[in-house]
């Protein structure tokens, strides 16, 4: 399985792609302490994997729902503890990760050149 695109030019793309990816997450962890920071970082991370990163966003956010209503009673409402709290964003990241490396540098290519031998 081959990690990196072929092509020079399709390599440079992946790598500005995955430096931007990157800066979100760093963002996410400097800005951690911020309430609304998920926020920010969701929406990035959207732009950055639109349209499958959208897709994955409603399933992400049906499962959280989910376990909220499988855990919540148990727990009162309470909230992870701060040491943990990061976790989450970091799964988040990689699976938004995965989806846009998937969408744009496996998919696409392969759409393009079934495209290009018609």
């Amino acid at each position: 399985m081959i990690i990196l695109p072929k092509h020079p030019l399709t390599r440079l793309v992946f790598a500005l792609w995955l430096t931007a990816c990157l800066a979100v997450l760093v963002f996410a962890f400097i800005q951690r302490e911020i309430h609304d920071m998920i926020i920010g970082f969701w929406y990035f991370m959207l732009f950055l994997t639109f349209p499958l990163g959208y897709v994955l966003s409603v399933v992400i956010g049906w499962l959280s729902y989910l376990v909220y209503l499988i855990f919540d009673s148990s727990t009162q409402g309470g909230s992870l503890p701060d040491s943990i709290s990061f976790l989450p964003v970091l799964i988040y990241w990689v699976l938004f990760v995965a989806v846009g490396y998937y969408q744009w540098f496996v998919l696409l290519p392969r759409l393009v050149n079934r495209f290009r031998r018609h």
